[in-house]
């Protein structure tokens, strides 16, 4: 659980690199960004399970998002690499890759897409938020999420809810 916890919150440290604020206070985290976020570059070597969601989530940025130090994410899981990378190309307009390097966005596919998990919840996860900010996003075989992280549904639906509340 600590491991889990260490590396779940290394998100928080990344996100100010690319322009998101981040208060946190009692067990809760506050992000707000100056909109749009402008990408930047993120070495995921020491994190490698940033990867698929900083992948994932990196269209929306007005700039485009690099990330490097792959090799980790590549010799720990290469298949994890590939599948993301194929389902990436589904939502992104723009993906280059190298050797050790990943650069994504800015901008949306347009059309409907349905992304294929290839078994990962965690890639599931990853393209369900997604969704959120491109729309037009089916993840098929969401029961992968559910079996992983039975209230993920339901938590997301409820961070809608208080964000759409919040806006006004």
């Amino acid at each position: 659980p600590d491991q889990t916890r260490q590396r779940c919150s290394a998100i928080f440290e990344v996100l100010p690199s690319i322009g998101v604020r981040v208060e946190r206070n009692d067990g809760t985290a506050s992000l707000t960004s100056n909109e749009p976020i402008p990408g930047g570059v993120v070495d995921v070597s020491a994190c490698p399970d940033l990867l698929p969601l900083l992948a994932a989530i990196a269209p929306s940025f007005s700039g485009p998002l690099q990330l490097c130090g792959l090799e980790t994410v590549r010799r720990r899981d290469p298949q994890l690499f590939a599948d993301l990378h194929s389902e990436l190309i589904k939502v992104s307009t723009a993906v280059e890759l190298s050797d050790d390097r990943m650069t994504i966005g800015p901008g949306w596919s347009e059309s409907p897409v349905s992304i294929d998990p290839h078994g990962d919840p965690k890639l599931a996860i990853c393209f369900a938020i997604a969704g959120l900010l491109r729309g037009n996003v089916t993840v098929e075989n969401d029961r992968l999420v559910t079996d992983f992280y039975p209230r993920f549904w339901k938590t997301l639906e409820e961070l809608v809810r208080s964000s759409a509340e919040a806006a006004g």
